[in-house]
């Protein structure tokens, strides 16, 4: 059975493989899809043309308010697990795509 600190580590090494790669492609989806929601719910619940858009207004920044905490939250997450892997002397290499991986010690020296 593996003690915790291998755990942590694991885990440490999924979340910045992981994260990193699903957090900045589809924010513009993401984005998109919510102003869209914004206005179907400005237009269900306003009465006129200027209302259902103010509405829609204050639903877009709310959910960006929500998106930027969780990007803000992210990046938080991205840098402790990047702590404890350098610390645990993990080696930032750029892979063959250009995203930037974790490489445990003994790999290292290892051409990917």
């Amino acid at each position: 059975m593996p003690d915790a600190g291998t755990i942590a580590l694991f885990r440490a090494r999924m979340m910045c493989d992981v994260k990193r790669a699903a957090s900045l492609e589809n924010l513009a989806y993401v984005g998109l899809a919510f102003i869209i929601s914004a206005v179907g719910v400005g237009f269900e619940f306003g009465d006129d043309r200027a209302t259902a858009f103010t509405i829609a207004g204050v639903v877009v920044a709310a959910e960006a308010a929500f998106i930027t905490a969780l990007l803000l939250w992210g990046r938080r997450a991205n840098r402790t697990a990047a702590a404890l892997l350098e610390a645990a002397g993990f080696t930032r290499v750029p892979d063959e795509s250009g995203r930037l991986r974790y490489v445990p010690p003994a790999d290292a020296a290892r051409p990917r």
